[in-house]
Parts: C-alpha cells; structure tokens; sequence
C-alpha cells in the first residue's frame, strides 16, 4: 500500500519524513484510539460511510502527547472503486490545553465556592459578583439569586470593601494568592484573595474566601497578656534575688551623701569658710544623688508593668543597662568583664525591657556558674556580630563549671534547674521572649571549660548598620 504523509504532520510529531511509514503511522495513534481508528476507517473504505471526523491523542517521537483534529474522506474512481483515503490533521493541542485549563478553573471556582465553614464569593476583574456561597448569604440576609451581577463592594461596611478593593489591585498585579487578617465591626477574619487565570495566565476570575477567626484572635491575645503577665512575674521574682545587691548599690551613692553632707556641715562653723571646697562638696552630693536615681530608676523600669512595646533598639545598649544592672554582683564577686561588640551593627525591632530581661537571665546565670571558678580565672565574655545577612547573634560565655552533655536536651525545659535553690523558669522565659522576638536560643559547651549561650534575632526592617 502506498502512503505518503507531509512534513507538516511530520514535524507535528517530531519525525523526519523519511522515518514516517506506514507502520509508523498506526503507531503514533495513541492506544486508546486504535481500535476505533481501524473499524471507521474500514467503514470508509468500504463506503459505509462518506467520511471519517475525530478529535484523538497522538504520541509524539519525544512521548509527549498531541491533540489532533483528523477529518478523513475516501478518493473513487468513475466507476466509484476505492482509489484511496485522504486524511487532513489539525494540530489542536493548544486548543485541549485552553480547555482543560477552563475546566480546571471553573472546577476550582466551584471548590473555592463549596470550602466548609467560610464565606466564599466569587467576582470577576471589576469586582461584579459571579457567584456566592449559602454562607455568605445567609450572614449578609439575602437570597443568593438576588446578589449576582451586583458590586461586590456594597456588600461590606467601607473599611472592610477598601482593604478587599487593594488587595485585589495587589492580585490582579502579581496573580499570587494574597491572605491578610481584617477587622470589622469587632469581628476579625482570616481571608484570602484567589485568583483563578485564564489559559494564557490572566486572571479571569477572583475568589475570596473569609474565616471567622474572633475567638482564636480573642484566645490569642489572652495568651499574650498571659504571657506578659509570665514576664512581668519573673522580673519581679528576679528583682527580689538581687535585692541585697541593689541594698549595696544604694549604699554606696547615699554613704557618700552622708558623708559631703557632712563634711559641707563642719565647713560651715569653720570661720575661715573654704568657699570652693563647699562647692565641690555640694557638686559631689548632686552627682551621688543622680547615681542613686539612676539606681532607683532603672529598677522602677524593670519592675513596670506594662504592654510589650516594639521599637528598633540597638543592642548594645541592652548590653550596657544590663552590666549596669549587675554592677554589684560583677565587683562583689570578682567576675572580669570582656566586651567584644560589633561596631557596626543593625538594630531590632524589640521591646527593651524583655529583651533586658532574657539578656539579665543569661548573664545572671554566667556569674553564678563560675562560684566554684578561681577569682582570677572568672571570665564572663559577651559578643555581638551579624551572623547572616538581617540577622544578628549575641553570646554570653563562661568559665564556670559547663553543663554536663546529659542535660543540654532538658536545659530549657520549664522547671527543669540545676540550682540546689532554682526555680528552672529563668532559661524557659528567655527562650520564650527570644522566640516572641522571632529569634533562636541555644547552648553550646565550652571548649575547655563553662558553656556559651548564643540567641539571634532579625535586623529591625529597612534599617542599616550603625556605625
């Protein structure tokens, strides 16, 4: 039997037109189509019918599937015998794949419409409602039917239709699924902008479901305020051990009070009165004043409270409050102090007073690990660099006695303490502020001896290293 196909076909299917035969010709017809292909072109051979039309899968040479629209007619001679069969194939794969995409998409608007326990509505570019779901209906009190064709816009109070009108312009723009939390009326809802693209990748359509999500939001903020409250009592407990170290730092700066205040008394029945001696006395007596009120200030602060407070601070500065903090326990115990701070270091975006508190823990605990230490091997270390790009690390190391390889699992584990008279909710609560910060905390063992604790945090936003 002569055949002879054309190079359009061939490069249809990624053939030379020499490598296509007869043969090869049954073999690309997809195997599904075979059987019918044989018993109607049978038919028109034998003239039971005029022509042949299918739209059917070929395989390609590379195994991918194409789409062909085939319309198959018989040539006779004069005397009507069967000369041969001439076969026109359209490449019509695009064709499929638009349909298919179509399919998919309504099959996705659909689903989106039918998702359990949300509010579904979908509308198309200008935001012209194409469909809703029972409800969205119900909880806007109006028959589905009667909503379809209107603007969506009118449905919620203005707020609410501004934030949904642009986060559409942000989905048309990207044609990304964008989700957002939002506020209406005392009702908060989860709610997410669906975009549902045309074959060509347009958005055709928009979905937007919504969550009520009031009493998670509610139970949320209890957890915070539960949380600070947490913070606020662990401060306190931290304040009331290291009241005699505050007892001292008090004395310190009052004794010298007493003592130019009395010294300013004796000058004054003196009658040769030394005038500049009484000044700088009175100079003195001012400067102890400030040390104390700094003294009685920092820890008002510290014991305050009040609602977490997010602000791009620098952490050198909560390093130097902190030491500042320990200045009695630093000196009493004979604890030497190595500073090795970045110079050139971005802030975060923190709130001061906690992330003092989680620093103080940390510190607090390097101090008393190193008890049994020799005063002059007592070398408490706090560094500060950009570990990677945005994110900042800070370390506190000791000298101290280091944490048995068996504990390191449990060490930040609420009440869980290796201290004869420990509570175990220091290193629990700094993790827990380190975490609320976004940040990690973690222990590392000391290569000789003490341990190293180490915490990251994200750069504050848009801001660059200061110098």
């Amino acid at each position: 039997m002569f055949f002879k196909a054309n190079p359009a076909f061939c490069r249809m299917l990624g053939y030379a037109p020499e490598e296509m035969n007869e043969k090869t010709f049954l073999e690309v017809t997809h195997p599904e189509h075979r059987d019918t292909d044989r018993e109607n072109v049978e038919r028109l051979w034998q003239g039971q019918i005029p022509c042949y039309r299918t739209e059917k899968r070929y395989l390609a040479k590379n195994g991918e599937i194409r789409w062909g629209s085939l319309s198959a007619s018989l040539i006779q001679s004069r005397e009507g015998k069967p000369l041969c069969a001439l076969a026109i194939v359209e490449d019509i794969t695009a064709r499929k794949q638009a349909e298919q995409a179509l399919r998919e998409s309504e099959q996705t608007a659909r689903a989106l419409l039918n998702a359990p326990g949300m509010s579904a509505l979908l509308i198309d570019r200008e935001g012209v409602i194409l469909g809703l779901n029972r409800t969205l209906a119900e909880s806007l009190e109006k028959p589905e039917g009667t909503l379809i064709g209107q603007p969506a816009w009118g449905l919620f109070p203005p707020p609410v239709a501004k934030a949904r009108k642009t986060a559409l312009k942000k989905v048309l723009h990207s044609r990304q699924v964008l989700r957002h939390e939002e506020e209406s009326q005392g009702h908060w809802s989860d709610t997410v902008i669906y975009p549902i693209l045309d074959p060509d990748g347009n958005v055709q359509k928009i979905a937007i479901l919504a969550r009520d999500i009031t009493e998670q939001k509610h139970a949320r903020e209890q957890a915070k305020q539960r949380q600070a409250e947490l913070l606020h009592v662990s401060r306190l407990s931290t304040l009331g051990e290291m009241a005699s170290g505050f007892a001292h730092e008090l004395n310190q700066p009052l004794s010298a009070i007493l003592s130019y205040a009395s010294a300013s008394r004796r000058s004054m029945n003196d009658p040769d009165l030394d005038r500049e001696r009484l000044k700088k006395n009175l100079e003195q007596m001012a400067s102890q004043a400030e040390r104390a009120g700094e003294i009685i200030k920092r820890v008002r602060s510290f014991a305050q409270r009040r609602p977490p407070c997010l602000g791009p601070i620098h952490i050198h500065e909560v390093v130097q409050e902190v030491l500042a903090f320990l200045h009695s326990d630093v000196v009493h115990k004979e604890v030497h102090v190595v500073l090795d701070l970045c110079e050139n270091l971005p802030r975060v975006s923190a709130d001061s007073i906690q992330l003092e508190q989680a620093l103080l823990n940390l510190v607090r605990n390097a101090i008393e690990a190193m008890e049994t230490t020799e005063p002059q091997d007592r070398r408490l270390t706090i560094r500060t660099l950009v570990s990677a790009p945005g994110t900042i690390r800070v370390t506190v190391s000791d000298t101290g006695v280091g944490l048995r390889p068996d504990l390191l699992p449990r060490i930040f584990d609420p009440f869980f303490t290796t201290k004869a008279d420990g509570l175990g909710i220091g290193l629990s609560i700094t993790r827990s502020i380190i975490e609320l910060h976004r940040g990690q905390l973690w222990v590392e063992p000391g290569s000789g001896r003490g341990c190293t604790f180490a915490f990251t945090l994200p750069a504050a936003p848009d801001d660059p290293p200061r110098e």
